[in-house]
């Protein structure tokens, strides 16, 4: 350009590095890291144009500071809510006091690479001031998140939504549009930012739904109520790798559907039922946490307790406890007393029986052949129910023959991966229920289910 005698477009340039990257690898247009970098990258080239000239009071390079993290800030909320359900708007602060640290980072990066002809030990001496701005970086970074860590989860806004929200911000910097024309746009645009901020009217189903969620081993239950408090039980968690269940799949539900979380129960402190609550507790803040046993030994149930809000009440729960929420009741069936042991077992599990009166749903953890039998043999309200969450993910140790008989649901579920390590359901398990007429549904075949009570009967709902 400079040849040709043309201006410099730093449009053009971007562009161009775009091109080259997608040349080289397409499946990157899709990929949240390219489109983000990208977008913002664009979003600071547009606001430069836009905001500069209304910050000629401030030195220059205050308000290209200031210019740059409002911004990439304000493009930034509609993309980490559209991936990601999450925003922090911590972000424009670190940005200002964090860009001038990385320039630093990145000058005395430059200078480094001339210094690699000189001996070792000079070249050491030179790393110092590198060193002293990356530790200086890095507190201030864990001081603006342990301090100012301010975070909203939304449901992410629509795709046509985003494209407006971006037709809307390049329009505003055409420089043929008449000032009243971009005052117009821009009022537009922070109309729409300020609406998909804002915390969504919950979800309100006017009847009982109950969702059994597709979280591969494990379980995790959500029961809506009719007036849209909902009652979560059990949040699944991954066993044997670092997938995070509750962030990756739980969260992005919860938020998409709108469900208001009033209060959670955990079974017992297997990862399978628990791990995924641990991640979430601070987000979901539930009012209150239910717990039926204490494992004092358990890593996973001292996580918990610790990831517990403080505004949270921890509620201990066993055999007898009842609550009536709208007019739906819910009871627990077990454990007869509030155990304290080491370790947890799934005989220790939280037995909980929703009603509405028309149909009832037992969640039933993952109780054994010896629990299932003291929850047969206790004095008490009926076991009976409309729909059984079948115990220990279908394990021949569960579902016996009288337990199945007392229960005597029309409709049974198994939340089971497409390939159980276990062999769930288990042959005898899916005996004893044909044998019985009931029918059955298992979350690796059907994805996620959900079962609302009617007067006309169950309606059923799966996403496969």
């Amino acid at each position: 350009a400079r040849v040709w005698f043309m201006d410099v477009q730093l449009s053009n340039i971007i562009s161009f590095c775009g091109l080259l990257l997608l040349a080289f690898n397409p499946a990157q247009f899709l990929d949240p890291g390219f489109i983000l970098t990208f977008s913002l990258t664009a979003a600071l080239l547009i606001g430069r144009r836009i905001l500069l000239p209304l910050l000629r009071f401030l030195p220059r390079y205050a308000a290209e500071l200031l210019t740059a993290n409002f911004a990439t800030a304000l493009l930034a909320l509609p993309l980490s809510l559209f991936f990601f359900h999450r925003y922090a708007f911590s972000g424009f602060l670190s940005g200002i006091l964090l860009v001038p640290l990385a320039g630093a980072i990145t000058v005395c990066g430059a200078l480094l690479l001339l210094l690699v002809i000189l001996p070792f030990n000079a070249a050491a001496l030179a790393l110092l001031p590198a060193g002293v701005f990356l530790d200086l970086f890095f507190t201030v970074s864990r001081w603006v998140y342990e301090h100012f860590s301010l975070s909203i989860f939304r449901p992410p806004p629509p795709l046509w939504l985003l494209a407006v929200i971006g037709l809307l911000f390049f329009s505003i910097s055409l420089e043929r549009l008449k000032i009243y024309w971009r005052i117009a746009l821009a009022m537009m645009l922070a109309g729409i930012l300020l609406f998909i901020s804002l915390p969504p009217r919950p979800y309100q189903p006017g009847r009982l739904e109950a969702y059994f969620l597709d979280v591969g081993h494990g379980d995790a239950g959500i029961v809506v109520f009719p007036g849209g408090d909902a009652l979560l039980i059990d949040g699944g968690g991954a066993s044997l790798s670092d997938f995070q269940v509750g962030r990756r799949l739980l969260l992005p539900f919860i938020l998409q559907k709108k469900i208001r979380i009033r209060w959670a129960a955990i079974s017992h402190y297997h990862p399978d039922h628990v791990k995924a609550l641990i991640e979430l507790m601070a987000i979901l803040a539930p009012e209150e946490l239910w717990l039926s046993s204490a494992a004092a030994e358990n890593d996973l149930y001292k996580q918990l307790l610790a990831a517990k809000p403080k505004k949270t009440l921890l509620r201990k729960i066993r055999r007898g406890f009842a609550k009536k929420i709208d007019d739906c009741s819910v009871t627990c069936l077990a454990p007869p007393r509030f155990i304290h042991s080491a370790q947890s077992d799934n005989n220790h599990s939280m037995v909980l029986r929703v009603s509405d009166g028309r149909h009832a749903f037992l969640f039933s953890g993952d109780i054994e052949k010896n629990a299932e039998a003291g929850i047969a043999a206790a004095p008490g309200p009926s076991l009976a129910a409309t729909v059984l969450k079948v115990p220990h993910h279908g394990s021949r140790t569960s579902s016996t023959a009288r337990f199945l008989d007392l229960v005597n649901p029309q409709l049974a579920m198994i939340s089971v991966p497409a390939f159980s390590g276990f062999g769930f359901p288990q042959r005898e398990v899916i005996e004893r229920l044909k044998q019985r007429n009931i029918h059955w549904l298992t979350t690796a075949r059907r994805g996620g289910i959900m079962i609302a009570s009617t007067a006309a009967g169950l309606e059923i709902e799966v996403s496969k």
